[in-house]
């Protein structure tokens, strides 16, 4: 365990007051490699299906899953203009749409279904998170979250020495892990969940305590059909 790091998310005293997503990806601060939460997306993806990516930022998931899940069709949409140009220039299909503006017949070639739909870390970001997945599940047969765990053990040492959950600036919604199933019963997806658990990269010990020691949140939601 890298211990200066975890000094440094515990007792760091930065604060950002405001927060662009163009200006993070000018600045190149993104990474090349996927995490743990992404590779549990590409595993919950049946091979040649057709995908979109919810703020799907430069586009890095995309490209593994064009590598790795064949898909018919996969298109993501992002609101950061300097996002959407990387991923282009990456020769993939971002579309510049902001999440809470969207409606379906505004993305490009006019799908209006979708096998699976992607939010992964996007949902802590809006104002009405419930709307949006509402409106999501009208075009598609599943939908796959990842949020942040605001229960995770770093997180709850930050209370414990009086700091608030440290998140980006922008986060106005938070969840623990049973935060999180109870938030999903009361959008009406109660019935819907095939899959909800917590992930961390020292499984044994997610498996001891998940709402302490899953950093973040993966839910795979399946619509009924009609």
């Amino acid at each position: 365990m890298n211990i200066p790091f975890l000094l440094h998310r515990i007792f760091n005293r930065e604060y950002e007051p405001s927060f662009s997503w163009d200006d993070y990806y000018a600045a190149g601060k993104q990474s090349d490699k996927l995490c743990p939460r992404q590779w549990e997306i590409i595993d919950l993806i049946e091979l040649g299906s057709t995908i979109l990516d919810v703020g799907c930022g430069d586009g890095l998931l995309l490209e593994f899953l064009c590598n790795y899940s064949y898909p018919r069709d996969i298109l993501g949409i992002e609101k950061s203009i300097e996002a959407c140009n990387i991923g282009r220039r990456r020769g993939l299909r971002i579309a510049p749409i902001d999440i809470e503006k969207w409606d379906a017949p505004s993305i490009p070639e006019q799908r209006n279904k979708w096998d699976y739909i992607i939010i992964s870390e996007v949902l802590e970001h809006l104002k009405d998170p419930i709307a949006i997945l509402q409106k999501l599940a009208k075009h598609t047969d599943h939908i796959i979250i990842t949020v942040p765990n605001a229960g995770f053990w770093i997180e709850r040492l930050r209370l414990f020495f009086g700091r608030f959950p440290q998140q980006s600036s922008d986060h106005i919604r938070f969840w623990t892990f049973k935060d999180f199933s109870v938030f999903l019963e009361a959008a009406g997806f109660k019935k819907n969940i095939t899959t909800l658990k917590v992930i961390w990269k020292h499984k044994w010990l997610v498996k001891l305590w998940p709402n302490l020691f899953g950093s973040n949140i993966v839910c795979e939601l399946k619509m009924e059909e009609a």
